[in-house]
C-alpha cells in the first residue's frame, strides 16, 4: 500500500487556493465503510472526492450511497482509473455521486468547488507545466504507516513520486487516452527527492510514471 500521490497533488493544489483539506486513507487504516461514515461525520466536509480502481468500485458505490443517506448535503465526486475509464453511469450505478471527474483532477474538483457545474461529468484538459503544480501535500498523510521491505535494511518509509504524466501510447486495455507527454524538470524531481527525505525521512521512492523510461 502506497501514499495517495494523487489525492495529495489535489490537496496541495486547493490548498493553494485557500480551502482546508483532509485525506483519509481508509486502506491504509484498515477501516471499513462504517468506520469511514463515522470519521467523515467527525469531520464533517462539504465536498468528499473519492478515487477508485475497477476492483474497488462495488465497494466504493456502497460508500457513496451511505454518505448520501448520512448527509444529503455534501457534494460527493468520483474520480481515478475507473471513472476516467467508465465516466458514463452504467444502469443507475453513479445515482449517489454528483460529479465525476475524467482525467487530471486538480483543475476539475477546483471548478467543482467554485463553479458547480450544471454537467455531472467535469473533464478539464490540463495544458499547465508540471512545475507550476505544487508538491503533493505530503503533510497530510502519515509516512509511518507507509514503508516498504528493503533487502538488509529491513523496512524503510517510502513515498511516491511522478517525473511525467500521459503516455505516447494508446494500448486498448489502459484507462489512460492521454497521449499528451508532460514532463517535470529534473530539479523539480530531485529536489522533492531530497526535501522528502529531508523531512519525513523517506529513504525508498516509487515512481508512478505510466511509461517511465521514455
Amino acid at each position: 500500500i502506497r501514499p495517495p500521490l494523487g489525492l495529495m497533488y489535489i490537496a496541495a493544489y486547493l490548498e493553494r487556493e485557500g480551502f482546508r483539506v483532509t485525506i483519509l486513507d481508509a486502506e491504509k487504516e484498515l477501516l471499513d465503510n462504517e468506520n469511514i461514515l463515522c470519521k467523515i461525520s467527525d469531520i464533517s466536509p462539504e465536498y468528499i472526492g473519492i478515487t477508485s480502481t475497477t476492483p474497488e468500485f462495488p465497494n466504493v458505490k456502497e460508500l457513496f450511497g451511505g454518505i448520501k443517506r448520512m448527509r444529503p448535503g455534501i457534494v460527493t465526486v468520483a474520480g481515478g482509473p475507473h471513472f476516467s475509464a467508465v465516466p458514463e453511469s452504467p444502469n443507475g450505478a453513479y445515482d449517489a455521486i454528483d460529479y465525476v471527474v475524467a482525467g487530471e483532477g486538480e483543475k476539475a474538483f477546483l471548478k467543482i468547488i467554485t463553479t458547480a457545474p450544471k454537467e455531472k461529468i467535469v473533464e478539464v484538459v490540463n495544458e499547465e507545466p508540471l512545475d507550476d503544480l505544487p508538491l503533493p501535500a505530503r503533510h497530510l498523510v502519515n509516512y509511518e504507516r507507509y514503508q516498504f521491505p528493503m533487502p538488509g535494511k529491513g523496512l524503510i518509509r517510502m513515498a511516491t513520486i511522478i517525473t511525467s504524466r500521459g503516455c505516447p501510447f494508446s494500448c486498448f486495455f489502459c484507462f489512460n487516452r492521454n497521449t499528451k507527454v508532460r514532463y517535470r524538470s529534473i530539479k523539480k524531481c530531485v529536489d522533492e527527492i531530497a526535501l522528502s527525505h529531508e523531512k519525513y525521512n523517506i529513504g525508498f521512492f516509487m515512481f508512478l510514471d505510466d511509461t517511465l523510461t521514455i
